[in-house]
């Protein structure tokens, strides 16, 4: 085959092509190294990054986890605490109602000591005296009023701080809550992965900040509210020991004051008695002295009477001898006798009548003496009766005894007729100033047994 001649037209020779096509495998060839270079970087920061985007996930992960476990910490330490402050406000509350019944309880002995002196009011003559029941009634009031004066003021401590304790409460029940909400939303955080259905982009979301505390304010305002909680729980056993030591110790003193106040009464009851044993015995002389005196007087008129015949016989022989004529009125023997017998009868009837009116103003006396006497005894029977009968009746209420109480009909009656009357509160009553009380009468029961039995007779001498 012969070669086509050359053309001479052609605008590139065989050099320059030769040159195109190196040139153009070299481009190539430096676009594929360049490619490749890319490819390996892209290859080596995409393994950079896919490291560092795992290893930033597992630390967000284990930083969520423990964020949740610290929640889970501080939430158990607050429901914990919570807890002891619930159980800490009941108790303080019982202490309020064991308070407040006491406080209750306190107008029973005060309207029995009223009720006594009131009834004292009716006291007749020198037996209206201050005396020392008067005395301990008055004491017994008066400390009546400062038992209660102090109960009120530990009532409104109490009352504040149960208010607090309950305030406290809320703000600890709000922080668990949310701590509760907190607590679900990291956890339900550390649940997702790349696959979970529930993820979704949010661009520009990290750019917002919606944070209100720091790690630090955070704990800071969990231990301030656990160290609020402690502080009201020290504050409340405080209270409660205020009001057991309040009701212990006013117990102690209304009940030395009423036993005092008892013991007043016995004595002057006794004395009262005593009194009338020895007005009675005086009564019972004088009107002895009074049945002598009189049959005496009986005497001595019988004495005057039986000296008139006599007078009057020797007045009348006196009269007789003075007819006799001249010289035979001589004055003789039996004409001085007879003088002498009319003087001395005249005499003697002057003395009899003298002593017969100091007989009658003896009499007088004694009537009047007797008068006295029976007014006297009036008038301690009286004061017996208010003393030993409606004061002493009435104090039987106070303090309630279970034995008494239970067990005997006619006091219990006799107490639920009188008016006041706090039968409410029975002898089995489980608050603790009546368990105070039946305590009392339990250490003192010669003593209680002593004043009960006494006013039971009245009661049925009365009925």
């Amino acid at each position: 085959m012969v070669d086509p001649p050359p053309n001479n037209n052609s605008p590139f020779s065989h050099t320059d092509w030769s040159s195109t096509n190196l040139e153009t495998y070299r481009v190539s060839e430096s676009a594929r190294q360049h490619s490749e270079e890319i490819r390996m970087e892209a290859m080596r920061l995409m393994d950079q990054k896919q490291v560092k985007t795992e290893t930033s996930q597992v630390d967000s992960s284990c930083r969520l986890k423990e964020r949740t476990e610290d929640i889970e910490t501080w939430r158990e330490k607050l429901q914990k605490e919570l807890n002891y402050l619930t159980s800490e406000n009941e108790k303080l509350k019982k202490s309020l109602d064991e308070l407040d019944h006491g406080k209750v309880q306190l107008k029973r002995p005060e309207d029995i000591a009223r009720h006594n002196l009131k009834s004292r009011e009716y006291r007749q003559g020198i037996d209206q005296v201050d005396d020392t029941v008067q005395v301990s009634l008055r004491t017994e009031l008066q400390e009546i009023r400062r038992v209660r004066e102090e109960m009120n003021q530990l009532l409104e401590i109490v009352e504040r701080q149960v208010e607090k304790n309950e305030s406290v409460k809320k703000k600890m029940k709000h922080d668990i809550v949310h701590k509760e909400c907190a607590f679900g939303i990291d956890d339900t955080c550390v649940e997702l992965n790349n696959m979970s259905s529930k993820i979704q982009s949010n661009p520009g979301i990290e750019q917002e900040d919606t944070t209100r505390s720091t790690p630090l304010s955070w704990n800071q305002h969990s231990d301030g509210n656990l160290k609020g909680s402690t502080d009201a729980r020290s504050k409340s056993v405080e209270l409660r020991g205020k009001v057991d030591g309040l009701l212990g110790s006013a117990c102690k003193e209304l009940m030395s004051a009423w036993t005092n106040c008892n013991k007043c009464f016995n004595e002057r009851i006794k004395e009262s008695e005593n009194a009338r044993k020895v007005s009675i015995e005086n009564l019972e002389t004088t009107n002895h002295e009074i049945s002598e005196i009189d049959y005496h007087i009986k005497l001595l008129k019988q004495s005057i009477k039986d000296k008139t015949n006599p007078l009057k016989l020797a007045e009348t022989r006196v009269e007789l001898r003075t007819h006799r004529p001249n010289l035979e009125a001589c004055s003789d023997v039996p004409h001085a006798k007879l003088k002498s017998e009319v003087d001395e009868l005249n005499d003697s009837i002057k003395m009899l009548k003298a002593k017969l009116e100091e007989a009658q103003e003896a009499r007088a006396q004694l009537i009047s003496a007797r008068a006295s006497l029976q007014q006297d005894i009036r008038v301690k029977e009286n004061s017996l009766s208010i003393d030993r009968g409606k004061c002493m009746g009435s104090r039987v209420k106070y303090p309630h005894n279970q034995r008494f109480m239970a067990t005997n009909a006619a006091i219990s009656e006799y107490t639920l007729s009188q008016p006041g009357s706090y039968n409410k509160c029975t002898a089995r009553c489980a608050y603790k100033w009546c368990a105070a009380l039946a305590n009392f009468t339990m250490t003192h029961t010669v003593e209680v047994r002593h004043i009960t039995d006494t006013d039971l007779k009245q009661i049925n001498i009365s009925k």
